[in-house]
């Protein structure tokens, strides 16, 4: 490939169907292109009677909201609210928005369905009709841009090519308009090379500055996430992108045509292109698993390798068997196993299940899937591992219990409590298997908790306020459900006795700071119990141990019945995770090696 012949080739505007598509549905995140920019100034009222007796024909001076709709470009004035921020609009019998009058006293406006709207909220132009966004004159002051990084995947002369592309939408006060400029692109070549390309220059106090044209760059790195000015982001900063998931329509005879990277793009909607292709050059053979219908498999082995910063080759390691080439032996699996495998599968029930087969090379692959997804595979293999035993004698001894296999976390305790009692010694068959698992579990936790008491107060204290300080960053609210970290071993033991699970025993695993315990509490209520979460930092990525609330989500007199977790509160922890748990935990990652 000709580098620099190869530049020429590459476009300098954007198709008009990726902007129609950026304008349709991306103005979340890069706002809307219709404002009601209001403004409070002082207005001439009516002139009342008395005005008119004494000669006067203006009236005195008001203040009031002067708004301007973009979209129609009128001028209207209504009542101001009680502050600058705010106005009144009133809201008719039909549904439509009326201008309030400006001079109308609070007490007549009672007679009326009167509406408060402030910066941010949404709002139709009483004079044309239009969806509009609320927002301050003063805000917008001269204009600003709000900006993000598109993919495009495409074909120039041959060569499959992805495109980033700048989506740009100027707001001022008259109107918004969205441009896209282009920024980066990587191209295959022939040889299944990736040829790198920049429209960016580093001058001056721009350091990402558009320049006058395409050039080849030496230094290879993928700019999925590089960062780019943004108004109302943190810091003014922003990084990420997203897929156009549109895909060329004949691939055949191109560059890609062989890489499965059309499918995958289609299927994942363009997320983190260039590291497919950075494994595909490792290992040929994941086009077979694209095809087959594992993306997702892939996607989140992508992302865990680029979010994280490892090793993508070594991460796809762990699941994968990049050494061969057919699906099921790629995934590690007999025909027979490969054939029961959801498409959805993901890396880590896949290594489950891969582990599983190893122990019970016999069962039925069905059995050994619902193990898997069935809340406790990976606490049950971890006691299969240490103490022994068939899953078939866990089934027949927690059915004897009268509880759930779920309930593995009891077992677990009790073992690792009774060992703690006497560490040089291995446990008996009865601390094994405990009679009474759960009055077994709870006559030992208490042991546990006087012996600490007892001699490692203090020292365990220490543990809790270090452990606070370290992952202070990690506590936050979205204003309904927040995270907490607890402040002693006391408020563990009432976390435990309230939900009536056993997180009053992991007092000393959670000062060691290696597996913390945090608090899922309502943000109105904060001092209430509500859910409990563990999680551990013992490997190279922070991993959710458990999430349970009272009785670990079982309940009735044996514990007979059970319930799932709300919805809310997965999703609210799955945030969690993903916006606060991930960043802080790649910041301290690169801070401790600095």
């Amino acid at each position: 490939m000709d580098r620099e012949a190869f530049a020429e080739l590459l476009p300098e505007e954007a198709p008009y169907n990726l902007i129609s598509w950026v304008r349709e549905t991306q103005s979340g995140e890069l706002g809307g292109s219709a404002y009601t920019v209001y403004r409070c100034e002082r207005a001439a009222g009516e002139a009342s009677m008395e005005d008119l007796f004494e000669n006067r024909i203006r009236g005195r001076n008001i203040w009031a909201t002067a708004c301007t709709c973009t979209e129609c470009g009128e001028v209207w004035l209504t009542r101001k609210g009680a502050t600058a921020d705010s106005f009144f609009v009133m809201e008719g019998e039909d549904g439509g928005i009326y201008t309030a009058d400006p001079e109308m006293t609070q007490e007549d406006a009672y007679a009326y369905m009167d509406m408060e709207v402030t910066e941010g909220d949404g709002l139709c132009c009483p004079i044309c009709g239009e969806e509009t966004i609320v927002m301050r004159a003063k805000t917008i002051g001269n204009g600003k841009t709000k900006r993000l990084q598109i993919a495009e995947l495409t074909n120039i002369d041959g060569c499959t090519t992805i495109l980033y592309w700048l989506a740009e939408n100027h707001i001022t006060q008259y109107g918004a308009w969205l441009e896209l400029a282009p920024r980066y692109a990587y191209a295959l070549d022939e040889k299944g090379k990736i040829r790198a390309f920049s429209h960016r220059q580093s001058g001056g106090y721009a350091m990402d500055a558009p320049s006058l044209k395409w050039r080849p760059v030496k230094k290879f790195a993928d700019k999925w996430n590089a960062l780019y000015y943004d108004w109302q982001s943190i810091n003014g900063r922003k990084g990420g992108s997203v897929g156009w998931p549109r895909v060329p329509e004949d691939m055949a005879g191109t560059t890609g045509e062989k890489t499965g990277l059309a499918g995958y793009w289609a299927a994942v909607n363009g997320e983190l292109p260039l590291q497919y292709l950075k494994l595909w050059q490792k290992c040929p053979a994941v086009e077979n698993l694209v095809y087959a219908g594992f993306h997702k498999l892939l996607e989140s082995i992508i992302a865990t390798a680029f979010n994280y910063g490892y090793d993508l080759a070594t991460e796809a390691g762990k699941t994968l068997d990049l050494t061969r080439r057919k699906p099921h032996e790629l995934m590690r699996l007999s025909k027979e196993d490969y054939r029961s495998v959801d498409h959805s599968v993901r890396p880590g029930e896949l290594r489950l299940f891969q582990r599983f087969r190893t122990l019970e090379p016999g069962s039925d692959a069905g059995k050994l899937w619902a193990r898997v997804r069935g809340g406790a595979g990976e606490a049950l293999l971890d006691q299969i591992e240490r103490y022994g035993g068939s899953l078939d004698r866990y089934d027949r001894y927690f059915e004897k219990q009268g509880l759930d296999i779920r309930s593995i976390g009891l077992l677990a305790d009790a073992r690792k409590f009774a060992q703690e009692a006497h560490p040089r010694q291995k446990l008996t068959e009865e601390e094994l298997w405990p009679q009474r698992l759960q009055q077994t579990h709870d006559r030992l936790s208490e042991a546990r908790l006087l012996r600490l008491d007892a001699g490692k107060s203090q020292k365990l204290q220490a543990g809790f306020d270090a452990v606070l300080q370290t992952y202070g960053g990690l506590q936050w609210t979205d204003g309904d459900l927040e995270i907490l970290l607890p402040k002693s071993n006391l408020e563990l033991v009432r976390e435990g006795q309230v939900l009536r699970h056993c997180v009053g025993g992991y007092g000393n695993e959670h000062a060691k700071g290696e597996k913390i315990i945090l608090f899922v509490r309502r943000h109105r209520r904060p001092e209430r119990s509500y859910y409990t979460l563990n999680i551990s930092f013992a490997d190279d990525q922070p991993r959710e141990i458990q999430l349970h609330g009272y009785g670990n989500e079982r309940h009735g007199k044996n514990k007979q019945h059970s319930h799932k977790i709300p919805a809310r509160v997965r999703a609210f922890v799955d945030r969690w995770e993903r916006e606060i748990l991930v960043p802080w935990f790649i910041h301290q990652k690169k801070e401790k090696s600095a």
